[in-house]
């Protein structure tokens, strides 16, 4: 794969794992590790026998590599398919468009006098009323949308209440709250429980309360 230094790399050889190196500086192998291991309880050994990286953590690679020191049997699979790094929220974004270009349409709970194209999936307990829909979008349970437009490629869990907004392309967590954003909310990841409101007569200011490693993307 391309960019294989972003992950952990594979060396083989002769039908076997020859050595591995975690998020190396430069690859000399285009086999990237997927991040999915099956162990025996040798691993256990090893884990107590290596030291933190030059990044200052102590990397599963380094451990499996000490298990290959000592000639335990490491054996691995080359993927052949589709395979992708969820490991930003840029990442996350472009696997829910994956997903949600193969839903099947299926709408359990109510629709009133909204407009619905596309594939629509929207679960038991749910209700979208005066609105515009267009899929591929996936809905939750207990979740209700009023007077919005929810654009393609949404997620939107199971509690939400989303009323007077405009939001696509986003993944919206289990018991939001989204209340009179008509500016468009775009390629976001909304966390469980979070609350975006329009507050009128507040000067022009942002107010955030952001959790750490947050990244917030802001217009003039």
């Amino acid at each position: 794969m391309k960019n294989p230094e972003k992950f952990g790399v594979a060396y083989i050889g002769d039908n076997k794992i020859i050595d591995l190196e975690e998020k190396p500086k430069m690859a000399f192998s285009n086999l990237a590790i997927t991040g999915l291991y099956a162990f025996d309880k040798n691993i256990f050994k090893a884990s107590r026998e290596i030291k933190p990286s030059y990044r200052g953590e102590y990397e599963i690679t380094d451990a499996i590599r000490w298990l290959l020191q000592k000639e335990y049997n490491v054996g691995y699979q080359i993927l052949k398919d589709k395979w992708r790094d969820i490991g930003n929220p840029t990442d996350v974004i472009d696997e829910n468009i994956d997903r949600l270009s193969s839903i099947e349409e299926n709408i359990i709970g109510e629709v009133v006098n909204s407009n619905i194209t596309g594939k629509v999936f929207l679960g038991k307990d749910s209700a979208i009323y005066n609105s515009v829909v267009r899929g591929p979008i996936i809905v939750g349970e207990k979740t209700i949308i009023k007077h919005s437009y929810i654009g393609p490629y949404t997620s939107i869990g199971n509690g939400v209440n989303i009323d007077k907004s405009n939001l696509e392309n986003s993944i919206i967590l289990d018991g939001c709250t989204i209340w009179g954003v008509e500016s468009a909310i775009d390629s976001s990841i909304i966390g469980e429980g979070s609350t975006i409101r329009n507050e009128k007569g507040l000067k022009k200011v942002n107010k955030l309360i952001l959790g750490k490693g947050s990244k917030v993307n802001m217009s003039s």
